[in-house]
């Protein structure tokens, strides 16, 4: 496969972005969606950020919310030895409860050569209500006429749930509420009708085998339906554990060219990597084509190298006029980076033919 890493990745880290507060230190950037905004490439980043202050023998318990205007975290530090919780990485729980370390925000980065970013200096978009509480992740962004949709993973006490929200400015947002509960993300809109009706892939988890690719389609964005298993995984392979969509479907005269994760294995642990579908223009919920093998897998430090925790995860791509596809992933779950293709040699991986 013909992927190009950019020489200068990772192109952000942690200490491109100033934290939101300072009480707060930034540890991850990543996972950045990519759209054209004003003759600009831009970025909705996710920016993870934790207590500059550590307690010894204590980890944080970090809450969040947006209340009159104002982004307001809340730090509780839990006794590594409180019999009422139990501690496991990021993640704290008490009963079936579930708690984070750490809180997220979207952040706006902008460049005029789609390499260089500068990040703008205070969150863009930050959590809001019960639904929000413990993070807000991962953003997808798709310009539907000139309005720009914001689909990102909603995390409280009661799961990961699908928020969304519209923006013309990026200023200002309106924010349309939950559109998919517990547990569905990995959202990505289709950039236009599709006969009557907007076209979504999504993931939703179940306790039987492993979260796997669906479609759905909405009148209104808002109201989804017409559910429909898409793809599932593959035993044995790269893309066993679990699949979702990374970003916005691509259109070509073959069909509708999607780029997606994959992970090795459903546990904690296990490689993500890319690969790459393709859908009937008139019916997606058609599988064309499949790639055997990824178009992007860790191998460099950056991104955890070929490892269990090597991890290569895109939330998005821009496409060139002349076919050129810059996709930029999360590296490591650390750091963003960059990597450049064709629509061409995407769809030769595919194994389907450029009609004339």
């Amino acid at each position: 496969m013909n992927i190009l890493r950019h020489p200068h990745n990772p192109i952000l880290r942690p200490q491109d972005v100033t934290p939101s507060s300072p009480r707060l230190r930034v540890t991850r950037v990543f996972n950045g969606a990519p759209f054209r905004f004003r003759k600009q490439i831009c970025l909705l980043l996710r920016v993870s950020e934790e207590p500059a202050l550590q307690k010894p023998g204590h980890a944080p318990l970090l809450s969040t919310d947006t209340v009159n205007g104002r982004y307001q975290v809340k730090v509780k530090y839990i006794s590594e030895t409180d019999p009422h919780y139990r501690i496991d990485g990021e993640m704290i729980y008490k009963g079936r409860l579930f708690y984070l370390t750490h809180v997220s925000h979207l952040r706006l980065a902008r460049s005029d050569d789609g390499i260089h970013f500068s990040v703008d200096p205070k969150p863009t978009f930050t959590a809001q209500g019960p639904l929000e509480a413990s993070d807000i992740e991962d953003a997808r962004v798709v310009r539907l006429g000139s309005t720009y949709y914001i689909n990102y993973s909603s995390v409280s006490i009661h799961g990961v749930s699908t928020s969304l929200a519209s923006t013309r400015d990026f200023k200002t947002f309106r924010r349309h509420g939950c559109i998919m509960p517990c547990e569905n993300r990995n959202i990505a809109i289709f950039p236009q009708k599709i006969g009557r009706y907007y076209y979504a892939l999504q993931r939703p988890s179940r306790w039987t085998g492993g979260p796997e690719m669906w479609v759905m389609r909405s009148p209104d964005l808002l109201h989804w339906g017409g559910h429909q298993h898409l793809i599932d995984n593959r035993p044995g392979r790269w893309d066993a554990g679990r699949v979702g969509a990374t970003g916005t479907p691509i259109k070509t005269p073959q069909g509708w060219l999607v780029i997606y994760h994959g992970k090795r294995n459903y546990q904690a642990h296990g490689t993500y990597s890319l690969g790459a579908i393709l859908l009937d223009l008139k019916n997606p919920a058609r599988v064309l084509a499949r790639t055997a093998q990824p178009i992007l897998s860790p191998k460099t430090p950056y991104e955890g190298g070929p490892t269990d925790d090597g991890i290569v995860f895109s939330n998005g791509q821009i496409v060139d006029a002349d076919g050129k596809v810059w996709i930029y992933y999360g590296s490591g779950d650390r750091t963003l980076s960059l990597a450049t293709t064709t629509v061409a040699d995407l769809l030769q991986e595919l194994g389907v033919k450029k009609r004339s």
